[in-house]
């Protein structure tokens, strides 16, 4: 069965978490994920929130300064 074919699995990296935080205040402003995301409770701070990902197995993608105020940081996993 050829990988282009309708029903195949999808290889690649595909399960995404975005955090966007106030670095000013290390406070998380939004989670988004994709459905199939494993994820966890957001903690009380931005970098306690970030390490959380790290540890449970997701790499950063891309960390974009949105405004001065916002920072969005990409993982998958």
């Amino acid at each position: 069965m050829a990988k282009n074919e309708i029903g195949t699995a999808w290889y690649g990296r595909h399960v995404v978490v975005v955090v966007t935080c106030n670095p000013l205040k290390d406070t998380v402003v939004k989670l988004d994920h994709s459905v199939a995301a494993p994820i966890e409770p957001i903690q009380s701070t931005c970098s306690s929130t970030l390490g959380m990902y790290f540890s449970i197995g997701y790499s950063l993608l891309q960390a974009t300064a949105l405004t001065p105020y916002l920072i969005q940081y990409v993982f998958v996993k």
